[in-house]
């Protein structure tokens, strides 16, 4: 049976990569603000940055340091491996503090390389998640089709 190219299934949403910006909403990073209290939004852009100071596409939070900052990371959900290594990374070199709003895609290497540890079952060290009910991301119509997570690397 041949697919029909304007069936879009919920599979397709779902494993999509097509949406990368997905806009975090104030009132939730209000409440994570309220408790983390970040310095610098690591991946946004001069519309919908959290913090007042941020790094955009053009001057890359993945290619600049993150040392001495608080860090909230809203990342292209097409790109989480290079965010999350970045994260990892930071934490562990720099004792950068960041919590990072995005999918739950545990069969993807990101999950495994950095956050989950399958040799003795339990986080990596300096990794905690907090798995978030289904939200509605900020100008949206509806909920969003998958699972959201709070990644935290605490030093």
């Amino acid at each position: 049976m041949k697919k029909n190219p304007d069936l879009v299934t919920r599979a397709d949403v779902l494993n999509s990569s097509k949406e990368e910006d997905w806009p975090t909403n104030q009132e939730w990073f209000n409440e994570w603000n309220s408790e983390f209290h970040f310095t610098l939004d690591a991946a946004a852009n001069h519309v919908n940055h959290k913090c007042a100071k941020y790094y955009t596409v053009e001057t890359s939070g993945l290619t600049n340091t993150w040392h001495g900052e608080r860090v909230f990371i809203n990342p292209p959900y097409n790109n989480m491996y290079e965010w999350v290594k970045k994260a990892h990374d930071e934490c562990f070199t720099n004792g950068v503090f960041s919590v990072m709003f995005g999918p739950v895609r545990t069969q993807n290497n990101y999950w495994h390389d950095f956050v989950w540890d399958e040799t003795i079952h339990r986080f990596r060290p300096c990794v905690s998640v907090r798995f978030l009910r289904r939200m509605q991301f900020a100008d949206s119509a509806g909920a969003c089709p998958f699972g959201l997570m709070l990644l935290i690397h605490q030093p």
